[in-house]
């Protein structure tokens, strides 16, 4: 860009910010929405743990005479 006129410098120029500040931004969206997801994912799987965790511990004969672990039991399977 050297010798042309300062007005296409600077054009140049800021189209430049532009575009770094838009992957930037981009970027940063994308890092977000990942941790997110994994926060998620990681929430979720501590949730099952803990359920399978509660099916099959030992006293799982007197849970299987109660209707409310039933219930529950059900509905994780779903």
């Amino acid at each position: 860009m050297r010798g042309k006129r300062p007005e296409l410098v600077e054009a140049a120029v800021r189209s430049a910010l532009r575009e770094t500040v838009f992957r930037f931004d981009l970027v940063m969206r994308i890092n977000v929405t990942a941790h997110e997801l994994l926060d998620r994912e990681v929430l979720f799987e501590t949730i099952f743990a803990s359920q399978l965790a509660l099916l099959v511990c030992d006293e799982r004969a007197q849970r299987l005479r109660d209707e409310s672990h039933l219930h529950r039991s059900a509905s994780v399977a779903i």
